[in-house]
């Protein structure tokens, strides 16, 4: 498990532009997300958890699915890591807490002592690129 203290918090929009002067009475969703650097190491792991995942998908009920399987596994492997393999891309995890899960907070005294501990589970699902789009990983993809 991970641990990060949340400090200090500043409002932003979507595309990261702070908002300096804006006065924010509640707050009531927050984002996790998680980014890896996508090192040949990550990208390893990452491309061969998820090549195990979507063979596992693709190929449920085939005829031979053992065969199916172990060829959708390696097509999958390869054009994840090709797709991964790019210093300018991130391997990210993201979920939002919602208003459900954090009762409300109060924006002006949200630091790590008024939040008090929040779990998220985080599942690293997917890669982007140096802008934030979404790089596609599967097989005949590119």
């Amino acid at each position: 498990m991970y641990v990060a203290s949340l400090t200090m918090a500043e409002a932003q929009t979507p595309s990261g532009c702070t908002i300096p002067s804006l006065e924010i009475g509640l707050v009531t969703d927050i984002v996790v997300r998680g980014e890896l650097t996508a090192t040949t190491q990550n990208c390893t792991t990452y491309c061969e958890a998820k090549a195990r995942s979507y063979a596992e998908s693709e190929c449920s009920g085939s005829a031979d699915e053992v065969t199916c399987r172990a060829d959708a596994q390696v097509a999958y492997e390869g054009s994840c890591t090709s797709a991964c393999e790019d210093d300018t891309h991130t391997i990210v995890a993201q979920t939002a807490l919602g208003a459900s899960s954090l009762s409300s907070l109060d924006f002006e005294s949200l630091s790590g002592a008024a939040l008090g501990t929040v779990s998220a589970d985080l599942t690293f699902d997917h890669i982007e690129d140096g802008d934030g789009n979404e790089v596609d990983e599967e097989p005949g993809l590119f």
